[in-house]
């Protein structure tokens, strides 16, 4: 027990120490592969929201050549009121807000804008305020002579709501994703945790038996055979075995403790032995004492 307890103490600290680097290096992996995939999400859709505004910009740029080849006729022809149908046909078209057209002179010739339906007119109110910034404007040339401007106006609106919907729809994925891992992180640490004390629980069992069958049994067979000597008649004849295929301290101590007994046999034998001689040199001294009491009286007699 005093030998298995330290040695199970050991193997948990180990086993515990092993388990928290383990379990630090999934959550850094994970947190690397969670991070990796939000950043491929985020480039994505990055992605997505330029060719979204490439692909708007192409398309107003398309429809102001077109509108342009148009309105040359009415403004050469000066017919307000057919270009502003014209016009109003083209805020039809998804994300263009407002149109408006002048004259060679930079005079107001027609226009067109949602306010929130479609209003046209010779030209836009004041209240009606437009960012310059999201329009294109280019001259409407008629027999190789401008005769006027034409501006379109349009709304990134409908992309930013494209993007915002795709924004959530990545928030969504990037959270399903988290959540995924937190599950497989906490599945994978309960499995390290059960099989930590799996692994323990043997150790430990391993342990006691190793112990038990390669020491204290040996031992035991050992004090049970010193104990039989001890407290029996003093047979000196016994000896402890050795197993010659072992080689262990066990067995060393057995040799040696066989070598004390055969040496102490000996002695006892050496010393009865001398007892025996001494008890015969009494005898003999005794009989010449008797020898010599027997002269001592017939001496004093004569």
């Amino acid at each position: 027990l005093k030998t298995a307890v330290p040695c199970i103490i050991i193997v948990l600290v180990l086993l515990t120490i092993s388990s928290l680097i383990s379990i630090n290096l999934q959550l850094s992996m994970s947190k690397l592969i969670v991070s990796d995939f939000e950043t491929s999400q985020k480039k994505a859709l990055e992605a997505d929201s330029v060719k979204a505004d490439e692909s708007l910009m192409n398309s107003i740029a398309i429809n102001l050549e077109i509108c342009k080849g148009v309105t040359e006729n009415f403004i050469y022809n000066f017919d307000q009121n057919g270009l502003a149908g014209i016009l109003k046909n083209y805020l039809k078209i998804d994300g263009i807000v407002a149109i408006k057209v002048v004259d060679s002179d930079e005079a107001p010739f027609a226009a067109a804008w949602k306010n929130p339906e479609i209003v046209t007119g010779k030209e836009m109110p004041n209240e009606i305020q437009l960012d310059e910034s999201l329009s294109v404007a280019g001259d409407s040339i008629h027999d190789g002579n401008k005769v006027g401007t034409v501006r379109i106006y349009f709304t990134k609106e409908l992309i930013n709501q494209e993007i915002n919907n795709r924004q959530k729809l990545t928030d969504s994925s990037i959270s399903q994703f988290n959540q995924l891992f937190d599950k497989s992180i906490k599945e994978s640490i309960t499995y390290q945790i059960i099989a930590s004390g799996v692994i323990l629980l043997a150790l430990i069992l391993a342990i006691l038996f190793s112990l038990h069958f390669i020491v204290t049994k040996p031992i035991n067979k050992t004090v049970a055979m010193v104990r039989d000597i001890a407290e029996g008649e003093g047979d000196l004849t016994k000896r402890l075995t050795v197993k010659s295929s072992m080689h262990d301290e066990i067995d060393e101590l057995s040799g040696w403790f066989n070598i004390f007994v055969e040496k102490l046999q000996t002695i006892i034998r050496d010393i009865s032995r001398n007892i025996e001689v001494v008890d015969t040199s009494a005898c003999d001294l005794s009989n010449i004492s008797g020898t010599m009491s027997n002269g001592v009286i017939a001496l004093s007699e004569r």
